[in-house]
């Protein structure tokens, strides 16, 4: 989920496609901030979100792999390790990269009523610098 909405920031690259990045949510105050990661295009969002994927499978099999040595489990040791090795291509610094022109923090008046990623985009498309933002 995105919105797609063109906007140009003086002195920065025009943006077109933005995801929340981070929801920051006193429930004393109900002051929320969502942080918002801006791309060029969604390409460069398609890129950055496989890199989360990569991220997230070999997190995953790094720890079936340390579960499998700890269980003795030595065939699926192996099994793990071959997996694991076929992400052996992916370069760190591939990984690392920021896709992204920056972030900025809008603050969110009023809590949704539903705590849904939707619910926050529909509160984000009301603040002015989104307005008339399709969802993606």
């Amino acid at each position: 989920m995105a919105l797609n909405k063109k906007i140009i920031e003086i002195g920065e690259n025009d943006t077109k496609y933005h995801r929340i990045k981070n929801l920051s949510i006193n429930l004393n105050s109900g002051e929320t901030i969502a942080e918002i990661e801006s791309y060029t295009s969604k390409e460069y969002r398609d890129k950055a979100k496989a890199q989360i994927e990569i991220k997230e499978k070999l997190t995953k099999l790094v720890d079936q792999y340390e579960s499998a040595i700890k269980l003795g489990n030595h065939e699926l040791e192996i099994a793990l390790l071959d997996k694991l090795d076929s992400l052996r291509n992916t370069r760190l610094d591939e990984l690392n990269k920021d896709y992204s022109v920056g972030s900025s923090f809008i603050e969110i008046d009023n809590l949704p009523e539903e705590f849904t990623l939707a619910a926050f985009y529909n509160k984000l498309i009301e603040n002015p610098k989104f307005k008339g933002a399709k969802e993606v």
